[in-house]
């Protein structure tokens, strides 16, 4: 069902000695292994470059190679993975979607933000690789693929496989007092 590689950070000299115990789990897997959710403008997939000023949402953002490509990679900085970020619903989704989906309307009031709902047990097609890292997952092409083609490539798989939700409809249902802590995937992997 999945592969798991072990990332160490190894600090340089002067740092303490038990940095070099930070061990990051990090899996691939073939099907979903919980009902997960993203955040987005639209039904369709947004992912976009960079702001160069940094005003960008940074759930939309996925870094570009220098040769205009959007790789399958892991990151040092937030967010971690480059490409569509996907949670179960826990204490940081609802964080980090309820920011995101309030800069969406200070950015353009008429937008009509929506989750795309992946349920647990779906198969990811050979064309994407979901990885996993603790509770947040993203979606990223193999091969590294244009902007455009990634964009269209996550809309087939939305249009297949996802259930497209009303954001502001969906948080009224689903408080933030009521979802799962993050640190807890025997609970989150059982929605």
């Amino acid at each position: 069902m999945f592969v798991t590689r072990l990332l160490s950070f190894r600090p340089r000299r002067g740092y303490p000695r038990n940095l070099k115990r930070n061990i990051a789990s990090i899996s691939i897997l073939t099907r979903v292994p919980a009902t997960i959710y993203r955040l987005q403008q639209g039904p369709r997939s947004n992912l976009l470059a960079p702001h160069p000023e940094g005003e960008g949402i940074p759930i939309d953002e996925v870094q570009l190679d220098r040769d205009g490509l959007v790789k399958t990679g892991l990151s040092l900085k937030e967010p971690l993975f480059n490409g569509a970020i996907f949670m179960p619903n826990t204490h940081l989704m609802q964080e980090l979607t309820r920011d995101a989906f309030d800069a969406y309307f200070e950015q353009d009031e008429s937008c009509k933000p929506v989750l795309v709902r992946l349920a647990k047990g779906t198969m990811v097609p050979e064309s994407l690789q979901l990885l996993q890292q603790d509770s947040q997952f993203a979606l990223q092409p193999i091969p590294p693929r244009r902007l455009a083609e990634l964009n269209e490539c996550l809309d087939e798989f939305y249009s297949a496989y996802a259930t497209i939700i009303d954001a502001g409809d969906w948080y009224q249902k689903n408080a933030f007092a009521d979802a799962t802590p993050d640190e807890e995937p025997h609970i989150w992997t059982e929605l």
